[in-house]
């Protein structure tokens, strides 16, 4: 049809989660208010200094998904910095006290995403919402639900002649 864009757009993405964050919210909760609000101040806090790798490597926000959140760029080497540096600095919160410690999941991919506007208001221009398999494969990454991937591509790279210690250790 005349006058409908393509949706079909290629990105790098990058997805976080926090391992278990409803049940230790839940935790806190049950230890008191207190423990709650500090809790998520904390998360508050996080969330301001993930903002700072955000902007430090210039990669676009896309959408919160629960206690993570979705990032897309247009070149791999700012995704794979900012997870780097999203990696640090999760381990230097929990040696300074965060209590979301049951681990940060991180997923990376190239691929094709789709874009479907969202109308916020009447007057406004429509909001982009990133949809498709891309996505999906960055959220079953970060779920523990490619537990079959990864033992295809560890027994593909040893296959093919890499070390196992240096494959397992890549991998981790």
């Amino acid at each position: 049809h005349p006058g409908v864009s393509e949706s079909a757009v290629r990105r790098y993405g990058l997805l976080f989660d926090l391992a278990d964050f409803t049940y230790q919210l839940e935790e806190l909760r049950r230890r008191g208010k207190q423990w709650e609000q500090q809790g998520l101040l904390l998360m508050a806090k996080f969330l301001q200094q993930v903002e700072d790798v955000r902007a430090r490597h210039r990669i676009k926000f896309e959408k919160f998904l629960g206690d993570g959140a979705f990032y897309s760029a247009r070149s791999a080497r700012p995704i794979l910095l900012a997870a780097a540096d999203l990696r640090i600095l999760y381990e230097r919160s929990r040696r300074q006290g965060f209590p979301f410690d049951r681990g940060l999941r991180l997923a990376v991919n190239v691929g094709t995403y789709h874009l479907v506007p969202m109308a916020t208001g009447k007057d406004s221009r429509p909001h982009f919402e990133f949809f498709g398999h891309a996505l999906v494969e960055l959220v079953r990454l970060t779920t523990g639900k490619t537990t079959k991937e990864v033992e295809d591509i560890t027994d593909f790279l040893i296959s093919a002649g890499y070390d196992i210690n240096r494959v397992l250790e890549f991998l981790e």
